[in-house]
């Protein structure tokens, strides 16, 4: 009886562990690495006009909400919902237009300064 549990629990682990190159490779291709200092404005245009979607836009619009927040002040620029979203879209689609080669960076920089 104790021998059967030590194979079963073996055979467990040799299993779970086995499966976790699978798991790791499929969240490393579903995950998406953002630079805000490699990501230029005018990427991040093309990523919302796209057809998939805008995945890295999604991220760069957070990011800018978070490090304008940190910067400026929770109570100046508020929690993220739907009017701060299209205000830093617009803002986004107005400068990537103006500078496509600026980094998200310096666009949150730059959306601080107007705040």
């Amino acid at each position: 009886m104790k021998r059967r549990i030590v194979v079963t629990s073996l055979v467990v682990v040799m299993m779970v562990t086995s499966m976790v190159p699978v798991w790791a490779q499929d969240s490393a291709e579903s995950s998406v690495n953002f630079d805000p200092m490699g990501v230029t404005s005018g990427s991040v245009l093309d990523d919302l006009s796209s057809a998939e979607g805008g995945e890295v836009a999604g991220i760069a619009i957070m990011w800018m909400h978070g490090y304008a927040t940190a910067l400026v002040g929770y109570e100046e620029i508020g929690p993220l919902n739907q009017e701060i979203f299209e205000t830093l879209v617009a803002f986004l689609m107005y400068y990537g237009t103006q500078a496509p080669d600026s980094t998200i960076l310096q666009a949150a920089e730059a959306f601080v300064k107007i705040q």
